[in-house]
């Protein structure tokens, strides 16, 4: 992580650095691997199965996304790192 960077609410109007991305986008391959997985075993009966789908949809993905988005850089420094 570049020391520019920051993380809280006045990032969310800066550039998200490709870190953050990267680690949503694991975060969201990963869980949906874990719950095709989970629904192909059968190891959780239906009901628990679609309450954890609802869970990790609904409310697990966009606060990974939130924070994820919460990370910023400034401008300057993402010129800089593209030209490396």
């Amino acid at each position: 992580m570049d020391k520019n960077t920051t993380f809280g609410l006045d990032s969310l109007s800066k550039p998200t650095p490709a870190f953050a991305k990267n680690i949503f986008y694991l975060y969201f391959i990963l869980s949906k691997a874990a719950i095709g997985w989970l629904g192909y075993t059968k190891l959780m009966p239906p009901a628990a199965l679609y309450e954890t789908l609802g869970f990790v949809t609904l409310m697990l993905d966009p606060i990974i996304l939130g924070l994820s988005k919460m990370f910023g850089c400034e401008p300057s420094n993402l010129q800089n790192n593209e030209t490396k």
